[in-house]
């Protein structure tokens, strides 16, 4: 069955299959100027966190979710002890250990974030999705390579941590049928147009389709 995937900027995507609704990383970046509210996101049943970097994590948006709503949150060891210290209850996803989040399957992949100039480096947890979607959160790890040629993979395009070409190397190696972008969320629009109109010629050129979300509330059918 098909996946609704919407993005409300930078790396914050709702999914939603057969009444199960997923939102993923709702982070400080999509709030920043109003141009994401949580009222945007409508009903929730998951929370799900790839790690404790707050463009990934805000908090307190995620505390004011919980409360308004009877939904659960998912992350790993850094997330739930983040979160914990706030009371909100995490569930603790273990690497390799499948969660069936209602109508959407998720397989935790334990990852090293992408190299970076912090003394502290949190871990990061990817996902597998339905078997066919890959998010790698804000990691290239070799250990992703084995899930090649899946129909979607969500990747970061644009990072202090990344150039273009490294992006591109990356995600031709696994040769997924279609890239959602990510991880574009503090760049002005002019910028993000540049670069998703480069990544569009250079992956139509590789079979591979790129799905340009720039708008919040833009959305997908994987």
């Amino acid at each position: 069955m098909a996946i609704h995937l919407s993005k409300f900027v930078h790396s914050c995507l709702l999914l939603e299959k057969a009444g199960t609704r997923v939102l993923f990383d709702p982070g400080k970046f999509s709030f920043n100027e109003d141009r994401v509210r949580l009222a945007d996101f409508g009903r929730l049943d998951w929370i799900v966190i790839t790690h404790t970097h707050p463009d990934h994590l805000d908090v307190d948006a995620v505390g004011q979710l919980v409360a308004s709503q009877n939904l659960r949150v998912l992350g790993n060891v850094e997330v739930a002890a983040t979160l914990g210290s706030k009371g909100i209850k995490v569930q603790v996803a273990t690497d390799g250990q499948p969660v069936d989040a209602g109508e959407i399957s998720l397989l935790p992949i334990a990852v090293p974030h992408q190299p970076i100039l912090e003394e502290q480096i949190p871990q990061v947890t990817a996902f597998l999705i339905d078997d066919r979607i890959l998010h790698v959160a804000d990691s290239f790890d070799e250990r992703l390579h084995q899930w090649k040629g899946l129909d979607a993979l969500i990747v970061p395009i644009m990072a202090p941590f990344l150039t273009e070409t490294e992006v591109y190397e990356f995600v031709r190696m696994l040769s997924p049928k279609s890239v959602v972008p990510v991880h574009d969320g503090y760049a002005r629009d002019f910028f993000v147009d540049t670069r998703h109109a480069t990544f569009d010629q250079w992956f139509r050129k590789a079979g591979i389709v790129f799905h340009s979300l720039k708008n919040p509330g833009d959305t997908v059918t994987l």
